[in-house]
Order: structure tokens, then sequence, then C-alpha cells
């Protein structure tokens, strides 16, 4: 029998090459399959926190708070008993009454899968740094859930703080009415549905609510770059976010945090507008022109 020729090592080269190829291939058409799934999958979250809201707002007549008040519940914890088939269970023990640090480490870690955007990151992520009470820098970090998605409390940033009640956006921060010290006993909110549909020439459909947040991918989990908990109503950047003319949309996820807007999904910024639909934004738009869809009324023309 004739013996088998060995290959040539430019035989196994070419080998190599042609299956590094077939694999890129295979990556790139991968990447072309799920992006646009992660991206409807992102449309879907923030479609059931739309429908959420109005089921808050039907029970309660009112919007939910940007935050009940400086270091107790954000948006995303009044939200969660309402969320359909029991996403939001890892909440249930949440105390409203009691501020983010007094809940227990289980609770301020319980996770919601649709609080995450899945081109970013998948659920069973905590906040490493910054999550500490004001009064006392130097305990350690009380980590919380994340999540990708922050409210928009104000146009204008400078004259309307979004921490203040001045704010005129659609989600700002709550009126506690009674308290016993450290403990919140009745708070209401300040915004509700009529007040957006009936201002003047505004409407629902114009409004935005909520938006997903921009976050680098090496600033995950840090308070001083706007990714703390999204349950601590200590840190508005955690929460929320800004826009105007300093604030535009991020580009990249690798682009520099200025507290704005910004998605993973490549050229658009996705957005859950007051009557509960989709918007979807092109990354490049004048900021000034999105700016004019957050506040509750029609902002008054410059003299």
């Amino acid at each position: 029998m004739p013996r088998r020729r060995a290959w040539t090592r430019i035989e196994v080269v070419v080998v190599i090459v042609v299956i590094l190829t077939a694999l890129g291939i295979v990556a790139v058409l991968l990447q072309t399959v799920r992006g646009p799934s992660q991206r409807v999958e992102c449309g879907m979250n923030i479609h059931r926190m739309g429908e959420t809201i109005q089921a808050y707002h039907e029970q309660h007549k009112s919007l939910p708070a940007s935050c009940i008040a400086p270091g107790y519940a954000t948006w995303a914890v009044q939200i969660a008993p309402f969320l359909q088939q029991d996403q939001g269970k890892a909440l249930k023990g949440w105390d409203l009454n009691l501020s983010y640090y007094d809940q227990t480490a289980e609770v301020r870690a319980g996770q919601v899968a649709v609080f995450y955007c899945p081109a970013r990151r998948v659920p069973g992520q905590l906040s490493t740094s910054g999550d500490v009470p004001p009064t006392d820098g130097l305990l350690a970090n009380f980590a919380g859930a994340l999540g990708d998605y922050g409210c928009a409390p104000t146009s204008d940033n400078v004259t309307n703080l979004w921490t203040s009640p001045d704010a005129d956006g659609a989600l700002i921060v709550g009126e506690v009415l009674e308290k016993q010290g450290d403990k919140i006993i009745r708070w209401k909110s300040r915004t509700t549905l009529q007040m957006l549909e009936y201002g003047p020439g505004r409407g629902l459909a114009v409004t935005i609510l909520l938006g997903e947040k921009h976050v680098r991918p090496g600033d995950f989990g840090q308070v001083k770059f706007g990714d703390g908990s999204l349950y601590n109503g200590d840190h508005p950047a955690s929460f929320a976010r800004i826009v105007d003319k300093d604030h535009a949309l991020a580009k990249d996820p690798r682009d520099s945090s200025q507290l704005n807007f910004g998605s993973w999904h490549k050229g658009i910024c996705q957005f859950l507008m007051a009557d509960g639909s989709l918007k979807v934004i092109e990354d490049g738009i004048n900021p000034v022109v999105l700016q004019q869809l957050i506040p509750r009324a029609m902002p008054k023309e410059p003299k």
C-alpha cells in the first residue's frame, strides 16, 4: 500500500485560514441576526413598562414619582408590583415607607429582567460603588440592582433642576406629606396623565416618560458614572437622564458620559411616550428638538 502524503505547512495554513474565515462569517451572521432581535426585545421591555405605568396610574390616579424622596424608592420600584407575569416579584418585599438603605440586602438586589436592555447586559448586575448614605461616605457600598432605563424629569436642568419639585417633566420627585424620623408615612405624586394630555399644545404621544440610559461599558455599577442602583433615589443619574443642547443622545456606547440618554442599538435610541407607545429616535437628532418632548406643558416662545 502506498504511504499517505503528509500535509505541507502551506496546506495547513490554508485550511486554518479557511476555518477562521468561515467562523468569522458565522459570527457576523449571528450578530446581524442578534442585533435586530435585541432591539425588538428592548422595545418590548419599554412597551411593558408603558403598560405597567398605565396600570399604576389607573390604581393611584397619578404617575409614579421619579423618586418618592431623595434616598427612597424610584419609579422602578413603584411600578414593579404592576409588572405582568410576576416580573416584579423580586421587589415584593420592598417597604416604600423606608429608605433604600433600610431595605434588606436581598430586596435591594432584586433583579427585574424588564429593566435590562439585552443588547447591553443581562440581569444579575449590582452596583459596585457609590450607593452609600450621603451623611456618611465612609460606609460600605449598599449594593443594589442596576437597570438600563431612566426617566426624563426636566427639559431645563438649570432653572428647573431634575431633583426639584419645579422640574417640568412627566415623572418628578414626590411630595412627602407625613414623616416620622426617617420613615415616610404618607406621600403623593405631583403629576398625572391628565396634566400631559390637556397641557397647552401638548399630548400623551409627544411627551417622553422614559428612555435608554447612556452608560459606557467600563462604567457599569458605578454611581459616579450614572450607573448606581436603579432603585436608589439618592442619585438621580442612576434612574434619570437629561436632554438639552449640552446633553445630546450618545452615538456610541464608548462616548463620554454626559448624564445623557443613549442606546446600544446602532443609530437610534428608544423612548417610552406617555400614551404607552414606543418611539424610536435617530441618535443624530438635534437635542433642542428632542428637548421639546420632555415638558408637561408646551414651552413658552422666547421673547
